[in-house]
């Protein structure tokens, strides 16, 4: 039986523990400027995000961290 191969692109882990990790974001085609640019649309810091993840395709998940 063949197997399917996914069309969509993995996303790269951005942000993990409110640090950005930088050497994941030319993974992504992001530059430092896009990230900030990006999280400053979407109303949240680095330092509250637990886990953010960004795919070529420009789809985003963050996961805020808890108060």
């Amino acid at each position: 039986m063949p197997i399917k191969k996914e069309s969509e692109p993995l996303p790269c882990l951005i942000v993990c523990d409110g640090k950005i990790i930088k050497r994941n974001l030319p993974l992504c085609s992001l530059t430092e400027e896009k990230l900030q640019n990006l999280l400053k649309r979407k109303g949240v810091l680095a330092d509250e995000i637990l886990i953010m993840t960004y795919s070529k395709d420009g789809k985003t998940y963050i996961m805020k961290k808890e108060s």
